[in-house]
């Protein structure tokens, strides 16, 4: 497990879960203030996969009230909403 200290670091674990498993954010110019749905990088089925990884990587359960376009738009608003969850306190990724 590794504790995480800053947004960066829950972007960082986003970025390079949502590489490994969508084609379409391998290329050179992805970047993580990119609209993940509305370019199709991701589409809904994707999303689920996404709110899984969460799930499970960060050790929290996702609301279905929390998928919303505000909170899952781009890896930058996904990491502000894990972060923001977790509060002040710091919480640790699971490694496989």
């Amino acid at each position: 497990m590794m504790n995480v200290k800053t947004e960066l670091e829950v972007a960082l674990a986003i970025y390079e879960f949502v590489c490994a498993n969508f084609p379409r954010a391998r290329s050179d110019d992805f970047q993580t203030s990119d609209q993940l749905i509305e370019s199709g990088v991701v589409d809904s089925l994707g999303l689920l996969g996404i709110v899984n990884f969460i799930e499970m990587t960060f050790n929290m359960t996702v609301s279905d009230e929390d998928v919303v376009a505000e909170n899952f738009a781009s890896i930058d608003s996904i990491a502000a909403y894990i972060f923001s969850s977790a509060g002040e306190s710091s919480f640790q990724i699971m490694n496989d």
